[in-house]
């Protein structure tokens, strides 16, 4: 006796299942279509997106590294030093430009390197040359009455740092004269930093002179004592040329001011 589906009503032969409940069940599963020209196009818009983040990335870093590095604006000492560095070589140059040039700047912190290291140079030369003189004239004593010399290092370490006080001394008092002369005699107000100044720049040549007095000292003193005035008259000299341009006052005046203050100064040498 032949044998009917239940559900589609097919024919079926002994012991056969039918099939119809797997295809309605395959049949009723949602096909996905993949439309593959909008996924291209989507990777396509994704790669235009990041490629040009990345050429900037990598732009920005290329300019980080190719720009040059800014240096270092050198500060304090170092500042201060490189400036009198280059003032003591304009000098050379234009001696009496750089002075003018220094005062007018009122670049008194430079000027004061150039001023401490005149000192430390005075001070070597004149304690060397005393003792010199100490101890060739000792030499002879010693020589005649069979005295044994000593006491020549003391004598050099007193006169050298008796001298780095002395001159510190008379620099400020010649600064300070000039500035009440042009103020009494002139009745003019002049920065006491731009006579500073001029002080300073004006010490170079005596501070040339001061190494080879120290120099020839060593053989001959009494020379060495002669190079030493020539040095503190350039200095004279060099000092009024500065202070005086920058005075803004009659010529006449200033100079009665500046060369007062220079003879006072000078009689201060020779008693100190």
């Amino acid at each position: 006796m032949a044998k009917f589906c239940s559900q589609c009503g097919s024919e079926l032969q002994e012991g056969q299942a039918c099939s119809c409940q797997e295809l309605a069940s395959a049949a009723e599963e949602p096909v996905v279509q993949v439309d593959e020209e909008s996924t291209q196009e989507e990777v396509v818009v994704q790669e235009e997106t990041v490629a040009p983040a990345q050429e900037e990335a990598v732009a920005q870093e290329t300019k980080v590294a190719a720009a040059p590095a800014t240096p270092k604006e050198p500060s304090g000492f170092s500042k201060f030093f490189n400036e009198a560095i280059n003032v003591f070589k304009a000098f050379f140059k234009e001696p009496v430009a750089t002075t003018i040039k220094g005062t007018k700047k009122e670049a008194w912190q430079s000027g004061l390197m150039l001023l401490v290291a005149n000192i430390l140079v005075l001070a070597i030369a004149s304690a060397t040359i005393t003792a010199r003189i100490y101890s060739m004239g000792l030499g002879s004593i010693s020589r005649l009455l069979g005295v044994r010399r000593a006491g020549g290092f003391v004598l050099w370490i007193t006169t050298f740092f008796t001298t780095i006080l002395a001159k510190a001394l008379l620099y400020g008092a010649l600064a300070g004269l000039v500035y009440l002369g042009i103020k009494l005699i002139v009745k003019k107000e002049l920065s006491f930093l731009k006579i500073l100044s001029a002080l300073s720049v004006a010490t170079i040549p005596l501070t040339l002179l001061g190494l080879a007095a120290f120099i020839i000292g060593i053989v001959g003193p009494s020379f060495a004592n002669r190079i030493m005035s020539a040095g503190n008259l350039l200095f004279m000299i060099l000092f009024y040329l500065g202070v005086n341009e920058v005075t803004d006052a009659d010529r006449d005046m200033s100079f009665y001011a500046i060369a007062a203050s220079l003879f006072v100064y000078s009689i201060l040498t020779a008693i100190v």
